[in-house]
């Protein structure tokens, strides 16, 4: 069974840097993808570097909004490409 996703508070947010962020997104990644994911780095890009599909997009969208206290309209889940991309929407919102 698959842990619920606890937020984050803003506070703790706005004083991440942005590898903690993109650790906190990784823990994320590893939930929705079906193979292993070892790494992540703000370069990597979703499609072609992680694999993630459509769906995967989707669920990862859904529990970022939920780790993170954001929401992300669909217009903006397709410009998402890169992790520094959902680095900056995180921060977007801190």
């Amino acid at each position: 069974m698959v842990q619920p996703i606890e937020t984050l508070s803003r506070e703790s947010i706005s004083s991440m840097s942005d590898k903690e962020i993109v650790d906190e997104l990784l823990k994320l990644l590893v939930r929705v993808v079906p193979h292993d994911i070892k790494t992540c780095e703000m370069s990597t890009f979703l499609i072609e570097d992680i694999g993630i599909d459509s769906l995967g997009t989707y669920e990862l969208m859904m529990d970022a909004e939920d780790r993170f206290g954001i929401e992300i309209a669909d217009e903006q889940l397709m410009e998402l490409k890169q992790i520094k991309d959902l680095v900056a929407l995180v921060r977007s919102y801190s």
